[in-house]
C-alpha cells in the first residue's frame, strides 16, 4: 500500500474518530434519554454530567481521550512517520471540535 493512501486512511480514520460524539451513547445506554434535547442541548461531559450523572460523564471523558489515542495508534501501526502521527492526532482534535458527522436521531421507546 502506497504512502499516500496510507497517509488518507489514517488522517480520514483520525478525522472521523474524532467526530464520534461519546457523550450521546452513555446518555442513551445509562439514562435511556438523548442528551441533545436535554440541558444546554450540547453533548459534552459537562451537559451529560449534568443530565445523565457522573458515571455517564466519566465514560464520555474516558472515550473523548481514547479518540485522539486510537487516531494515533491507527498512523503507528500504518508504520508513517512522526509528523504524520502527530498529524493524525491533531486532527482528531479538529474532528472532535468541528464534527461533520450528523448523528441521527436516538429512536425513542413509546
Amino acid at each position: 500500500m502506497g504512502t499516500v493512501v496510507k497517509l488518507f486512511i489514517a488522517w480520514a480514520a483520525a478525522y472521523l474518530l474524532g467526530s464520534l460524539p461519546p457523550g450521546i451513547l452513555w446518555a442513551q445506554v445509562l439514562k435511556h434519554i438523548d442528551v441533545r434535547q436535554h440541558g444546554s442541548g450540547r453533548t459534552g461531559g459537562t451537559n451529560v454530567w449534568r443530565t445523565s450523572g457522573s458515571l455517564a460523564a466519566l465514560l464520555t471523558a474516558i472515550c473523548d481521550g481514547l479518540k485522539g489515542a486510537v487516531a494515533i495508534w491507527i498512523a503507528e501501526a500504518l508504520g508513517l512517520g512522526p509528523w504524520a502521527v502527530a498529524i493524525a492526532g491533531a486532527l482528531g482534535i479538529v474532528g472532535h471540535t468541528i464534527r461533520s458527522i450528523w448523528v441521527l436521531p436516538v429512536a425513542r421507546a413509546r
